[in-house]
């Protein structure tokens, strides 16, 4: 038993390693593949058209006032600044609660009196994964989240000064050097599947790469202590002509295997719970961030015994069952009537729109759910497990739109319903080539209001010129707003704005300066005052 003791952390640190290193790669490829088919889906007919031309999209019968306007709401303008960072302290009590668990098993397990102090003094390290989250889920500007950063820093070093009785050079070294036995390895682990590039699946393909890596090591594990069984299976493998070598990829590969198979039954469950709105997708991001952690910090306490590595696995069941009742303590029961907001904008494959919609996303979908016609440019911050599933089955193509009827039903099923995380869903609409103007007019007509991003817009965007076209004559100019900056072709906007009738004056702009502090707040203000104007 101590020999299987003193292997399991190195076993648990190899897992976590080599299936980073396999996940990583794996999720830009997933990514890159799928963005590539989106477009490609995207630039065809729709089926029933194909070999027919392109049709038009149908005329529609502009909804009753009562259809796109079902305020009063809450406060808005409250809720988009404040409900983020209620969502944010939930991350942080719990953050507290767990560095306290941690903290009293280290003291438990070591054998060192109890004090109020040293339990104090042992949890601060473990709140790290704590700021992590506020800094994830918190409505702030980059310059913020550094900022936080730095006070965060200074008072970890402040206290861990205090607390030590070695003179103040020494404290801060040995304060730098605890977070780093505790903190480093499991933060840049993270730092690889929480970057924007791979956010939205980097957690679901690192637990299946986890889980098969896992498997792998296991099987191999278990044998390594079971010398019979050891010797029977290699001496099977032998004799089949695998050679040493080969037996053990051959055991390697069958655990993995076995375990991929449950992954992949994983993934699906949990495409299947969010299709129910079971979770959402902030939830199962920071459930990866917490479970990571929780397991480096039990790791750590193996070597006093499996039952304290046991206890500090128990951390992680705890918050997931702590992060509900807190949410319905600290953030206001808001119900289902939320504003529905239409995001439309230039497609570029390298343009502003990723930046605006994870902006937008950390605030608006805390009142209401965004709506858009899904592109190349937003692919992969949008794409949802259900959508990823499909994806894998080679079934994308039934996620779009082939008609009329299709995007009725998709608008009369996705009635504004919060997830499990408290979040309203950022809808997509994919669209084939033909499909895509119908179901632009009738988003204008069932949102409540519209963002159109134009930056980058120029007289060759004629998507963007139709997408003006139908907010005017929806007179849905009303609640409207237009984004843009230097990179826009005013002189081609007020073109345009011209054969539509509207005068440029009369054009609801607001400019963004490129700065998130600046832009952020602006654009957040006036969504409210659009969404409490007279329709």
């Amino acid at each position: 038993m101590t020999g299987e003791i003193f292997l399991l952390p190195g076993q648990i640190v190899s897992a976590l390693t080599i299936g980073a290193v396999l996940a990583y790669p794996l999720a830009r490829l997933l990514l890159w593949r799928y963005e590539r088919a989106v477009e490609r889906v995207m630039r065809t007919a729709a089926p029933a058209a194909r070999g027919v031309g392109q049709s038009a999209a149908p005329a529609i019968t502009p909804p009753a006032p009562s259809a796109v306007s079902r305020g009063p709401w809450p406060p808005l303008l409250s809720n988009l600044r404040g409900l983020p960072w209620r969502a944010a302290a939930v991350q942080a009590i719990v953050a507290v609660l767990v560095a306290v668990w941690f903290a009293g098993l280290q003291i438990e397990a070591w054998g060192i009196g109890f004090s109020p102090w040293r339990v104090a003094v042992l949890a601060i390290p473990y709140l790290w994964p704590g700021v992590l989250a506020v800094l994830l889920v918190a409505g702030i500007s980059r310059r913020q989240r550094i900022a936080v950063l730095a006070l965060g820093t200074t008072g970890y070093l402040l206290l861990g000064g205090v607390a030590s009785t070695v003179p103040p050079v020494q404290a801060l070294g040995e304060a730098v050097q605890l977070w780093v036995v505790v903190n480093l390895l499991p933060t840049l682990y993270l730092m690889a599947f929480l970057t924007p590039r791979v956010r939205s699946v980097g957690p679901l393909v690192l637990l299946v790469c986890l889980l098969a890596v896992a498997g792998a090591v296991a099987l191999q594990g278990t044998l390594a202590v079971r010398e019979d069984w050891l010797q029977g299976v290699g001496g099977v493998l032998i004799a089949m002509g695998l050679g040493p070598y080969g037996a053990i990829a051959a055991i390697l590969l069958v655990g993995a295997g076995i375990a991929l198979v449950v992954g992949i039954w994983l993934l699906g469950a949990l495409a299947r719970a969010y299709a129910a709105h079971r979770v959402g997708d902030q939830g199962m991001m920071l459930a990866a961030l917490w479970l990571v952690f929780v397991l480096s910090y039990s790791v750590s306490l193996i070597f006093s015994g499996l039952v304290y590595f046991g206890l500090g696995l128990l951390a992680f069941p705890a918050y997931l069952l702590l992060v509900r009742p807190l949410r319905a303590l600290l953030l206001p029961r808001q119900g289902e009537n939320g504003p529905a907001l239409l995001l439309l904008r230039v497609f570029a494959r390298k343009g502003a729109a990723p930046a605006l919609f994870r902006a937008l996303s950390r605030h608006w979908r805390h009142v209401g759910p965004i709506r858009m016609i899904a592109g190349y440019d937003l692919a992969t911050e949008a794409i949802e497990p259900d959508e990823l599933m499909a994806f894998l089955r080679g079934r994308l193509d039934d996620s779009f739109v082939t008609g009329p009827a299709v995007v009725d039903r998709r608008l009369g099923e996705t009635t504004a319903r919060r997830d499990a995380d408290g979040r309203f869903r950022a809808e997509e609409f994919f669209c084939f080539d033909d499909t895509w103007r119908y179901t632009l007019q009738r988003l204008v007509a069932a949102s409540d209001l519209a963002l159109m991003d134009l930056r980058g817009f120029g007289p060759g965007n004629r998507g963007c010129v139709f997408e003006l076209a139908a907010l005017a004559e929806a007179g849905a100019m009303s609640r409207t707003l237009l984004l843009h900056d230097a990179s826009t072709d005013m002189a081609a906007l007020r073109d345009e704005s011209a054969k539509l009738g509207v005068p440029v004056a009369a054009l609801p702009l607001l400019a963004l300066k490129g700065d998130e502090s600046h832009d952020l707040p602006a654009l957040l203000a006036a969504l409210a005052r659009t969404a409490g104007s007279p329709r």
